[in-house]
This record gives C-alpha cells, sequence and structure tokens, in this order.
C-alpha cells in the first residue's frame, strides 16, 4: 500500500491574505488523482473546524500542483489552515 503524501507549500504559516483578492494555493503530491481542498478555521484553542470545502474531486498529479482561490469578502476575519485531503 502507498502512503499519499500531501505537502502545502503555500500559503506558508503566517500568510495574510486579504478578502475578494485572488491567491495560489500550492502543494506537492506523491500520487496522481483527485483531492478535497477545505479551509478550516482556526480556534481559541489552537485547534481547527471544518469552514467549506474550496473544490470537491479537484484533478492532481505527481509533483506540484496548483488552484487559484478568490477569497469571498463573506469570508470572516480570522486565522485559517488550507487542508487538502485524498
Amino acid at each position: 500500500m502507498v502512503n499519499h503524501v500531501i505537502t502545502v507549500t503555500d500559503p506558508s504559516k503566517n500568510s495574510l491574505w486579504i478578502k475578494g483578492s485572488s491567491y495560489e494555493i500550492k502543494w506537492t503530491t506523491n500520487f496522481g488523482g483527485n483531492v478535497n481542498i477545505e479551509l478550516h478555521k482556526k480556534l481559541p484553542n489552537g485547534t481547527t473546524e471544518f469552514y467549506g470545502t474550496l473544490a470537491s474531486g479537484f484533478s492532481v498529479w505527481i509533483g506540484v500542483n496548483t488552484f487559484n482561490w478568490n477569497i469571498s469578502p463573506s469570508v470572516p476575519n480570522g486565522e485559517y489552515k488550507i487542508v487538502i485531503k485524498k
């Protein structure tokens, strides 16, 4: 069985992104197929909770992958984490 490895390289920790702007999410994988790209909101206790799906069934390949995200003005202010899942 192959371990699927996903490493988000951008945004990096402590990146500041502005609502209403478009940014490139970048990551590497050791597999091809489909992934879901999720947004998780950071909670006061340091954990995160699912906020929403940015893309479902997004096609990826071995190596570097990118997804352009236009941040909606309706996204509440706060700290977030991009989570990519097989």
